[in-house]
């Protein structure tokens, strides 16, 4: 059966497919293409007293996230004209529903509502709004949770999370009622075990609790303790959070996450990078995170994301607020499509003076990954996370066991291999020049500890048979960067910009 074509010129399968791959540009045309449709039929199908209490907007706007992560993670397909519209409807018409029910369960007791095991103790997290601090204390709870799950519990409590009902997963998953209920047990144990941990921390270690069982009275609450800010040379450093509006994670890390943002004050969508919260209260993790925007802010340099400013939420967490890169970053980019000798080659010379200019600077990036080199609106490289850098002013460092270990040089990890120097990054643009040509790092074990294992070995990098499309100069240039000894290697970034010319 032949498909419907919007104006775009995609049918629906097509534009779903891109969607799947991660094309920003599918996933903004599915959102334009049905959003006030999508709307209308919300807005009809909501109750009289629900409708005072519930935006149809906002329901829209969560189905749309659940959509986008389902169909990135490849839960969906579609197969004749009208199938993605009525997947959008099914999704919608749920987050209505859930929100009816929701509402409606307000006059229950949390006893009963602890005590169901058909999903419903998730649902109190779908309230209002939360902010960026509550924001990110809940996506680490439910990471933390999800980690401790196989992957078929990972799936019904996620979809559980998304709305469905307990039949609905057991038939998408096909298995039995009573084994979704099963993962859903399980879960709730877990969240039940590390919610009682922290009460349990939390009564030994505090001072007032222990005033409390002594049959004193307690002190009046005193005003939550702050690490102090560092000295920052960052325009505007004491940014609001009730400035920002978090809109989709983008990115994360061991350290800290990303999500794209709206600025209220001025309408334009800026990043915001969290420090995770389990990290907030160690005082040289604090440094580090801010010591990149001290790193950044002396640098200013248009080919390096600048930062903007730094803030803390009222829990006490420490977040960057970043220039916004729409363009994607070079593993998002090398997923979606093959990328040719050419765009390699003139992607990782503009890098390289990049990387140069901060070398004449003093800093070294010691993080350079697809992940971390970002192309902007105009097709042109910027480099980002500065986390890990070093600054070749302080006392010369060894090994540095810290980055993505299939992109680290040998003398990150083991400093019989020399100090950190300039010849690091050669070797981290090298890596990323690698990966571009021929889709995996130069480094890959079947674990952390034999990725690392192969990046010490006194072995040379290995590089694929089949190279007749990559041509030889340039495997021989990539060769050089990726020299175990950093001698070997080209003696600066610009040397190394000068060859890819």
């Amino acid at each position: 059966m032949s498909q419907r074509i919007d104006q775009s010129g995609y049918a629906s399968a097509e534009l779903l497919r891109r969607v799947q791959t991660g094309d920003e540009r599918a996933a903004d045309e599915v959102f334009a293409r049905y959003v006030e449709r999508l709307t209308r039929l919300a807005r009809s199908r909501l109750a009289v007293r629900l409708a005072v209490r519930v935006d149809p907007e906002d329901i829209v706007q969560s189905a749309y996230r659940s959509f986008f992560v389902a169909a990135r993670q490849g839960r969906f397909a579609v197969g004749q004209s009208g199938d993605l519209w009525r997947l959008l409807v099914e999704v919608t018409l749920h987050k209505l529903y859930h929100q009816g029910a929701r509402h409606k369960a307000r006059r229950r007791s949390t006893a009963r509502e602890r005590a169901t095991s058909d999903g419903s103790v998730w649902r109190h997290v779908a309230g209002k709004e939360p902010t960026p601090d509550q924001a990110a204390i809940a996506v680490e709870e439910l990471e933390a949770i999800l980690a401790k799950l196989p992957h078929r519990g990972r799936e019904v409590v996620e979809l559980v999370l998304q709305g469905y009902e307990q039949r609905e997963i057991a038939v998408r998953l096909g298995c039995t009622d009573r084994t979704v209920r099963r993962w859903v047990e399980a879960a709730r144990k877990i969240l039940t075990t590390r919610s009682a941990s922290r009460a349990e921390a939390k009564s030994i270690k505090t001072p007032a609790a222990r005033r409390v069982s002594r049959g004193q009275e307690p002190r009046p609450p005193a005003e939550p303790r702050l690490l102090p800010a560092p000295s920052l040379p960052v325009t505007d450093a004491d940014v609001s959070w009730h400035d920002y509006i978090l809109q989709q994670q983008i990115g994360a890390g061991s350290t800290g996450k990303v999500y794209r943002s709206l600025e209220r004050s001025t309408g334009r969508l800026v990043a915001v990078k969290f420090l995770r919260k389990a990290l907030a209260g160690e005082p040289s993790v604090v440094e580090r995170f801010l010591r990149e925007a001290r790193t950044v802010a002396a640098l200013d340099h248009p080919g390096i994301v600048g930062i903007l400013g730094i803030g803390r939420t009222p829990g006490g967490g420490w977040f960057l607020v970043m220039d916004m890169i729409e363009g994607g970053n070079l593993h998002d980019v090398a997923r979606r499509r093959t990328i040719s000798a050419q765009e390699a080659a003139a992607w990782i010379a503009q890098a390289a003076r990049i990387v140069q200019a901060a070398h004449d600077n003093g800093v070294i990036h010691c993080d350079l990954k697809p992940a971390n080199l970002l192309l902007d609106e105009l097709g042109q490289i910027r480099i980002a996370d500065f986390g890990l850098a070093v600054r070749l002013a302080d006392e010369a460092p060894a090994a540095l066991l810290a980055g993505t270990p299939a992109f680290m040089a040998p003398e990150q990890v083991d400093p019989c291999w020399g100090p950190i120097s300039p010849r690091t990054d050669v070797w981290g643009l090298g890596a990323v020049l690698f990966y571009l040509l021929f889709g995996q790092p130069p480094h890959r074990g079947r674990s952390v500890r034999d990725t690392v294992a192969q990046v010490v070995a006194g072995t040379p990098v290995v590089f694929p048979a089949e190279t007749k499309e990559v041509p030889g100069k340039l495997i021989s240039v990539c060769r050089r960067c990726l020299a175990k000894r950093s001698e070997d290697r080209y003696a600066t970034a610009a040397e190394l910009a000068t060859a890819l010319d």
